[in-house]
C-alpha cells in the first residue's frame, strides 16, 4: 500500500468511528437504532451527500472543510469494503451460533410453517404485481427471489443492540437464515433457467445445477470444518487466545470464498452452528468477540450508508415502489397468514413479519452477479435495470427496516426497560464539576471546606432540587419519569407528599417494556417499601453506613415530623469525593 493510501485509510476509519460515536449518541437520545444513525453518517460523509444536504446549507461551510467532502470517496470503498465483509462474517458466525440443534429442533415446523408463509406469498406478490405493471416475466421472477433475503448484519445488529428476549426475536434469528438460504438458491436456479431460455447458457443445464449445488455444500462443509478446528482448539487454549484464533480461521475461511467464489454467509452460519452444538465454551467465545464484532460492524455501517444513493431511489421510478409496495405487504401479511395466533402467540402474528423487511447485502451482490454475466448479451440492459431497482430500493429497506425492527420488539414486549428507554445519571455540568474537582485536587487545592465529618450535617450535602413520582402512576408514566430523570432512584409519594416507597433503576432495568401492562401496574406496584430512612440532622457519618450497609446511589431525605414528606436527596458520590479529600489532607 501506498504511503498516500496509507493515510487515507487511518483518516478514513478514524473520521468513521468518530462520526459513529456521535451519531450512536444521538441515536440514544432520539430512540432509534444505532444502525439506522451509523447509515446516515455514513450517507452524511460519502459522496452521495450532495443529494441530501442542501447546497445552500453547504455553502455556509468553510472552504477548508467543505474542500474536503465527501470524506469517504469511491476510492476508499477499496479500503473498507475487506473490513466490512469481516464483520459481516463475525455477525453470521454469532448468529449461528444461537442454532444448537436442540432448540431448533423445538421451534423448527412453526419456522418452517412462518418462513413458507412469508417467503411464498412474498415471491407471489413482488413476482405477479411486477408483471401487472409492465415488466418481463423472466426480470419478475428474478425481483420475486431477491425480494426473499432479509439483511442479516442490519437485523441481527438491531436484536443485539436492544437485548431483546422471546419468540418474536427467536423467530427472527431463525427465519433471517432461512430467507437468505432460499434467495441464493431460488435466484442461482431461476436465472439459470432464464440465461437457458435466451440460449446464453455456456453449459449443459444439469452441469450448472450441479456447479450451484457443489458451491452451496462446499461453502457448508468449510464453515464445518472451521467450526470443528475452534470448538476443538478452544478446549485447550487459554481464553485469552481465543480472539486470535477465531480471527485467523475467519481470516482464512473468508478468503477462501472469496477465491472460490462460494457463498461466505453460508460458510460461517455453518461454522457458527457447528461450535454451538460441539463446544461447551460457546456463550465465552460470543463474549470475547463481542468487543472486536461490534467495532467493526460501525465500520461497516458507516461504509455501507457511504453507498447509499437516494437519488437512486428516484431513479427506480415506478418499478421500484411496486418493489416496495409488494415486498412489504409479503414480507407483513405471509408471516400474519401463516401464524397461528394461539400456538404461536398474538403478539408474534402481529409483529413478526415487520422485523424481516431489511435488505442489503445478498440482494445487491446476487443483482451485481447477473450484470456481471450478461455483460454483451441481448439481456444486459434487463440485468441492469433489474440493479438499478435493487439498489434503489435498498435505500427504503435500509432506513425503515431498522426501524421497524426495534418498534416491533417494543411493542412485543421483548426489549428491557434499560433498552427501551434512553436514561443516564450522568449530566454534563455534573461530569464538569467533577473533573474540576479532581483538578483542583491534584494541585493542592481542596474544594470542599475543612470542616469535621462529626459536625457536617446530612442537610448541608442534600440535593434540594429534585422531581418526586405519584405513586398512583401508572406504568407508561412511571417509564416516561424514569426515562427523564438522571438519577437512578426515585422517590414515590403518596397525594399528601408522604414517601411511601422508592424505586431503583437497577431494580427494573431488566423488566421487559411491555406496552400492554398499561395502567395494570402503578408505581407503587414497582416500588420497595424497606430502605434506610435519612433525616436532615443527622451526621453525614450515619448517611455513609447506610450507603455501606446497601447498594443504592441515592437515598431520599425525610422531615422527622408526621407526614414523612421528601425534603431532599442525598448522592453517594457526593460523600465519596467529600471523604476523599478530608482523608487525603489527614
Amino acid at each position: 500500500m501506498h504511503e498516500t493510501n496509507a493515510e487515507a485509510a487511518v483518516i478514513v476509519i478514524g473520521v468513521a468511528l468518530s462520526a459513529a460515536l456521535l451519531a450512536g449518541i444521538l441515536a440514544k437520545w432520539a430512540q432509534v437504532p444505532k444502525v439506522t444513525a451509523y447509515l446516515f453518517a455514513g450517507l452524511l460523509l460519502g459522496p452521495h451527500a450532495s443529494h441530501v444536504v442542501p447546497s445552500w446549507l453547504i455553502s455556509w461551510v468553510p472552504e477548508m472543510i467543505s474542500g474536503q467532502w465527501p470524506i469517504i470517496r469511491e476510492e476508499h470503498h477499496g479500503i473498507l469494503e475487506p473490513i466490512g465483509d469481516f464483520a459481516m462474517a463475525l455477525v453470521l458466525f454469532s448468529m449461528g451460533c444461537g442454532f444448537t440443534l436442540l432448540h431448533f429442533r423445538k421451534i423448527l415446523p412453526r419456522v418452517a410453517r412462518l418462513s413458507f408463509g412469508e417467503l411464498g406469498l412474498t415471491f407471489m406478490l413482488v413476482t405477479t404485481g411486477l408483471i401487472a405493471i409492465g415488466t418481463q416475466w423472466q426480470v419478475a421472477i428474478l425481483f420475486g427471489a431477491l425480494a426473499l433475503a432479509t439483511a442479516p448484519a442490519t437485523t441481527i445488529l438491531v436484536l443485539k443492540e436492544n437485548k431483546s428476549e422471546g419468540p418474536v426475536t427467536d423467530f427472527t434469528s431463525a427465519m433471517i437464515a432461512v430467507n437468505n438460504l432460499a434467495c441464493i438458491i431460488a435466484f442461482e436456479v431461476l436465472f439459470m433457467f432464464w440465461m437457458y431460455s435466451e440460449g446464453l447458457a455456456k453449459t449443459p443445464l444439469l452441469q450448472e445445477f450441479g456447479h450451484i449445488v457443489l458451491g452451496l455444500a462446499s461453502a457448508v462443509a468449510l464453515g464445518v470444518l472451521g467450526g470443528i478446528v475452534l470448538a476443538y482448539c478452544c478446549a485447550f487454549l487459554a481464553r485469552s487466545r481465543w480472539m486470535i484464533l477465531v480471527v485467523a480461521i475467519t481470516g482464512m475461511l473468508l478468503g477462501t470464498c472469496w477465491h472460490f467464489e462460494l457463498s461466505y454467509l453460508l460458510a460461517f452460519l455453518a461454522m457458527g452452528v457447528t461450535v454451538a452444538n460441539l463446544s461447551e465454551f460457546t456463550d465465552k467465545i460470543e463474549d470475547e468477540m463481542g468487543h472486536l464484532t461490534g467495532m467493526l460492524c460501525v465500520v461497516f455501517f458507516i461504509a455501507h450508508g457511504a453507498e447509499l444513493d437516494l437519488s437512486a431511489l428516484v431513479t427506480a421510478g415506478g418499478l421500484g415502489v411496486g418493489y416496495i409496495v409488494f415486498r412489504l405487504v409479503g414480507k407483513y401479511f405471509g408471516v400474519w397468514i401463516a401464524a397461528d395466533a394461539h400456538r404461536d402467540g398474538p403478539l408474534v402474528k402481529r409483529w413478526l413479519g415487520a422485523t424481516l423487511l431489511s435488505q442489503a447485502g445478498a440482494a445487491i451482490a446476487l443483482s451485481a452477479i447477473a450484470v456481471n454475466q450478461t455483460v454483451g448479451t441481448k439481456l444486459e440492459g434487463k440485468a441492469e435495470e433489474l440493479q438499478a431497482v435493487i439498489l434503489g430500493t435498498v435505500v427504503f429497506f435500509e432506513i425503515v427496516g431498522p426501524i421497524m425492527i426495534r418498534w416491533s420488539l417494543l411493542k412485543s414486549g421483548e426489549v428491557p426497560l434499560s433498552h427501551a428507554i434512553s436514561h443516564s445519571d450522568r449530566t454534563l455540568l455534573g461530569e464538569l464539576g467533577g473533573m474540576l474537582n479532581r483538578a483542583l485536587l491534584s494541585i493542592g487545592i481542596n474544594p470542599w471546606k475543612r470542616v469535621s465529618t462529626e459536625e457536617l450535617q446530612i442537610e448541608s450535602m442534600m440535593q434540594r432540587n429534585f422531581k418526586t413520582l405519584d405513586a398512583s402512576a401508572n406504568f407508561k408514566k412511571t417509564v416516561a419519569f424514569i426515562e427523564q430523570s438522571r438519577e437512578n432512584t426515585y422517590t414515590v409519594v403518596e397525594k399528601t407528599g408522604a414517601i411511601v416507597g422508592i424505586i431503583r433503576f437497577g431494580d427494573v432495568r431488566d423488566e421487559h417494556f411491555d406496552p400492554e401492562l398499561g395502567s395494570l401496574v402503578c408505581a407503587i406496584d414497582l416500588a420497595r417499601q424497606s430502605f434506610p430512612r435519612l433525616f436532615p440532622d443527622q451526621p453525614i457519618i450515619e448517611a455513609w453506613t447506610a450507603f455501606n450497609e446497601n447498594s443504592f446511589d441515592v437515598l431520599p431525605v425525610i422531615s422527622r415530623e408526621e407526614p414523612h414528606k421528601v425534603v431532599g436527596m442525598i448522592r453517594r458520590r457526593d460523600i465519596v469525593s467529600m471523604l476523599a479529600v478530608q482523608n487525603r489532607e489527614n
